[in-house]
């Protein structure tokens, strides 16, 4: 990406997947599922440059942010 990357999420016990409200069948309890945010970038911009690039991934979910 060229700029600072930080996740925000990664692999998650399933206990802790539970306390944060996580989704039952969550990836991130299989270790398959990330949370990202790149500096300078708001997630939609994020989630159109790793479809651009065509990276591999399985699922990429944009979250549209709360009003």
């Amino acid at each position: 990406m060229g700029r600072p990357v930080s996740v925000t999420s990664g692999y998650r016990s399933v206990a802790v997947n539970k306390a944060i409200g996580g989704a039952d069948a969550s990836q991130h309890m299989l270790g398959e599922a990330v949370d990202i945010k790149v500096s300078g970038l708001s997630a939609i911009e994020l989630a159109r440059k790793v479809y651009d690039l065509r990276l591999p991934y399985d699922q990429l979910i944009w979250y549209a942010p709360e009003r």
